[in-house]
């Protein structure tokens, strides 16, 4: 489960940006909004519920993506994920391990370049979006899967703000999946320690050790 909803936040993060006269027009603005933003902060909360009648959540998380250029740190569960011009860190809070890597940026976006959301082809899957109502700024799409244990998507847009607002997913099963954006900010100024390997790791003499705030941790390199 958890993977799947990692999977799903990664690819909303990259749908966020929505805005045109027709949807297939906005998943062009998709891609080339996304691409062109430098900072942006996003808060998203995802639930998963036994079916849309349910007032619980059996699994419920919140999702904390920040970017400035080709940095990143992201925050999902237990897990913490920072990317900087020299590193790449992963911080499992659970079993206390800070995995620490260089980072090759120009390796990244080769390998990334194939396996970038293509959203057209995303498009194809699915029947024709109908636009359900609009109260106020929100564009309430919906889209039905022409095969899979989708049921439908119903897709929540502010086309003032020309932002992501909800995405709610109707399985089969009855299984309900709801995530919303809390904050996208695309105005951010971030410190000079956000991207920063020192939140993480402290790094002397090529040997590393966890930051004192993550005391007790243990670092593992590429070479262990």
């Amino acid at each position: 489960m958890r993977k799947w909803v990692l999977f799903t936040v990664m690819m909303m993060a990259a749908s966020v940006e929505l805005f045109a006269q027709s949807f297939k027009d906005r998943v062009a603005e998709v891609k080339a909004g996304y691409e062109d933003m430098k900072n942006v902060h996003i808060v998203m909360s995802i639930e998963v519920f036994d079916d849309d009648k349910s007032n619980k959540p059996f699994y419920a998380e919140r999702a904390i993506i920040k970017k400035h250029d080709d940095n990143f740190h992201y925050r999902f569960g237990s897990k913490d994920m920072l990317m900087n011009g020299k590193y790449t860190i992963v911080v499992d809070r659970e079993t206390k391990e800070i995995v620490l890597n260089n980072r090759d940026v120009l390796s990244e976006k080769r390998f990334a370049d194939p396996i970038k959301l293509n959203m057209d082809s995303i498009l194809n899957q699915y029947e024709e979006p109908l636009l359900i109502s609009l109260k106020g700024s929100i564009e309430h799409y919906r889209i039905t899967p022409k095969k899979g244990q989708l049921k439908q998507i119903d897709i929540h847009i502010d086309i003032n703000e020309k932002i992501m607002k909800q995405v709610e997913y109707h399985y089969d099963s009855k299984q309900y999946v709801n995530i919303q954006f809390l904050t996208f900010n695309k105005n951010v100024i971030y410190s000079d320690d956000t991207f920063s390997e020192k939140v993480y790791v402290l790094i002397d003499g090529g040997k590393a050790k966890p930051a004192s705030a993550y005391g007790g941790f243990r670092v593992v390199t590429a070479a262990q």
